[in-house]
């Protein structure tokens, strides 16, 4: 097995273009958001070949702390889907050789988040707890999925629908930026509930970088009041960020929002609508059934080695005592 370092852009692009269980988290693209936003990530994916061609790419972000003694890698971070991906058949064997390999360094901590579209078992020395997804199986049409939502959703479309309000995709930044203003008063509404907190220089990179495999999808009463990130790859379509102003939710305006954005997946030819997990809050949860979505599993492993458990303690004691 030879294991290249931060593989050729072209490479890595072309074997999640043909993956057929790859997302838009397990490309270039994203990668390249993440390390052009955070200073301290930098992008550590490796390409794995083997004697028989197969090729396995595992997108990874590395941090490094306590002056580059510690490392962690993370494959992706902010919980999005990560692991394996190939153009090829793989086998256990392979699997357990990859995931090895990442985890020989004596200073290391790994934290792989599964695919729910590909199933796969890590070495046992790594720990796993489950998660799931919520997802619409759209590729059998507008109708059947209509039908599947429960009144209380198609009654907030047609609300929305006879109250004028109407959505539009963001086509400046200038719309980012709105639509940000919006996130921060979400944020202040949430509060402490809130489990992920982004600055708008991580927008802007998703504005500058996804091109067309990102969506700001804005939902507008005489002006801009809410609105949903999608990201799109291959067959796949998921939610990855939305915010409103609640002054608003009467007019069900999350609802028809979320229902034009999968009408247009349809159209476009997806296969999957996918609300993305949601972060440990039941309400969410709900509000996804409502489109009749089921869940769907997923693994999520992480290995610390002696080595950095060892130093990390005595890099947290370090910190208490002198900052």
């Amino acid at each position: 097995m030879k294991v290249i370092d931060n593989p050729n852009t072209e490479v890595w692009q072309e074997i999640v273009d043909r993956c057929e269980y790859a997302t838009f988290f397990h490309t270039p693209a994203w990668a390249r958001i993440l390390v052009e936003t955070y200073p301290r990530y930098r992008i550590a994916t490796k390409l794995f070949l083997f004697d028989d061609g197969t090729r396995i790419i595992l997108p990874l972000i590395e941090l490094k702390a306590c002056k580059g003694i510690l490392r962690s890698y993370i494959s992706m971070p902010f919980g999005v889907y990560g692991g394996i991906i190939s153009d090829d058949k793989i086998n256990a064997q392979k699997i357990k050789r990859v995931f090895e390999y990442v985890s020989q360094y004596k200073f290391t901590h790994v934290r792989i988040f599964g695919n729910p579209y590909y199933d796969y078992k890590l070495p046992d020395k790594y720990q796993v707890r489950d998660y799931f997804t919520q997802l619409l199986r759209i590729e059998q049409g507008f109708e059947f999925i209509w039908r599947n939502y429960k009144y209380s959703v198609r009654k907030q479309v047609k609300k929305a629908e006879r109250n004028g309000v109407y959505v539009k995709l963001a086509g400046s930044l200038e719309e980012y930026k709105e639509y940000f203003k919006i996130y921060q008063l979400a944020l202040e509404r949430w509060g402490e509930k809130a489990t992920s907190r982004y600055e708008f220089d991580l927008f802007k990179k998703v504005y500058e970088i996804a091109g067309e495999k990102a969506k700001l999808w804005l939902v507008c009463h005489q002006k801009i009041v809410g609105g949903t990130l999608v990201f799109y790859h291959n067959w796949h379509s998921v939610e990855w960020h939305a915010a409103f102003d609640s002054n608003y939710f009467k007019l069900g305006i999350r609802n028809f929002l979320v229902n034009e954005i999968i009408k247009d997946a349809i159209q476009r030819g997806f296969k999957i609508y996918d609300f993305n997990p949601s972060g440990g809050h039941e309400g969410v949860v709900r509000f996804k059934e409502s489109f009749g979505a089921e869940k769907r599993f997923f693994k999520v492993w992480s290995f610390e080695s002696k080595g950095y458990k060892i130093l990390q303690k005595g890099y947290s004691l370090y910190c208490s005592k002198f900052r």
